[in-house]
């Protein structure tokens, strides 16, 4: 088994714990939205999940050939993270009622993350074209890094609007900041 076999193996992993976690959950009420909260508001298993599918889709794109490259970062870093943000969506309106999309920001974030988080790593990647350099590698990091402060902070504290709001607001900061000093390298 070569790299990106295994990258392709870790980027189903994460498909996989969530199917778990979901099962485990429905042993413990069958009620389709508190499913849909307690494993969108899980943490621990949004740490691992955004931890397995970066590194397996670093593997893919780093262990394809270039004429196959670009093909596997838009599956990996665009597509698949849609298909996850939209089935996430229809869930919760088949489940709940379109009104009850505010579930998105209030507790069952995770999902969200993890399709921005990934789209993000697919514009390093994109800006990087595909082969890691420095400056694109500490632009994903930096963001990477955010994430899973806030999940730690989020473990510890629990959902508190105003560590939300700074969050976001430090995460458009430094958008803004990397970005100017992305382009200002090239």
């Amino acid at each position: 088994m070569d790299k990106r076999d295994t990258g392709i193996l870790l980027v189903l992993a994460p498909l996989i714990t969530t199917i778990a976690r979901a099962l485990y959950q429905y042993t413990l009420t069958t009620d389709p939205l508190d499913i849909l909260i307690a494993v969108g508001s899980d943490p621990i298993l949004f740490i691992v999940n955004i931890g397995i599918y970066l590194l397996g889709g670093y593997l893919v794109v780093t262990g394809s050939s270039q004429d196959v490259r670009d093909l596997w970062i838009n599956i990996l870093y665009f597509i698949i993270p849609t298909i996850i943000f939209l089935g996430h969506v229809l869930y919760i309106a088949m489940v709940a009622g379109v009104a009850r999309l505010t579930l998105l920001v209030e507790t069952a974030q995770f999902p969200l993350y993890f399709a921005f988080v990934t789209i993000l790593t697919g514009l390093v990647v994109l800006l990087s074209k595909g082969t890691p350099n420095k400056p694109g590698l500490l632009y994903g990091a930096s963001f990477l890094a955010l994430v899973l402060l806030y999940g730690v902070v989020r473990i510890a504290i629990g959902i508190v609007a105003p560590i939300v709001y700074a969050f976001i607001g430090l995460a458009i900061a430094m958008a803004i900041i990397l970005t100017k000093k992305l382009f200002e390298q090239d």
